[in-house]
């Protein structure tokens, strides 16, 4: 049997299975990249928070930070965060004893949990209890930062983030 005569019966053996031909090449599909996760915090935390963004960017993910992501000036901070939030894959939100103090970021937690976007509260030195996340899991930074980082890479995982 030439060549061409055994192109043309494959062809017609795989058509007749279902598997049709098409004579444009396959096109690249094209790497669609999730979202981001919205970072919460007090601004007295941003040294913890440098080191949870170098974190976050060694393992791909994107992230909108307040003080260094693209910002919309011509918007209240209100409707601009809502807008945030409401775009993001996820918020982290960043506890600590600073932000018992911060209006903002419990306004941030609250709003995240009202619309239905994932909440992940990170705990990174001991605090009081507060009545604002009491019973709510958290990944605990402040007794290993390592461990701490691998619980929450474990967290984004399952979540498929």
């Amino acid at each position: 049997m030439n060549f061409d005569k055994a192109v043309e019966l494959i062809s017609k053996s795989l058509i007749e299975a279902g598997m049709n031909h098409s004579s444009k090449p396959i096109e690249d599909k094209q790497i669609q990249t999730k979202g981001y996760i919205f970072i919460s915090y007090a601004e007295e935390d941003s040294s913890f928070v440098n080191t949870l963004k170098e974190f976050m960017s060694t393992q791909g993910y994107a992230y909108w930070d307040y003080r260094e992501s693209k910002r919309d000036y011509q918007s209240l901070i209100a409707d601009e965060l809502e807008n945030v939030i409401k775009n993001a894959e996820a918020t982290i939100s960043i506890q600590s004893n600073n932000w018992r103090n911060s209006e903002w970021s419990k306004k941030e937690y609250y709003f995240s949990k009202e619309i239905g976007i994932p909440v992940f509260l990170l705990r990174f030195e001991k605090m009081e209890p507060t009545l604002a996340t009491a019973g709510i899991p958290y990944i605990d930074f402040s007794s290993n930062i390592n461990i701490g980082f691998k619980k929450l890479e474990y967290e984004f995982k399952q979540r498929n983030l």
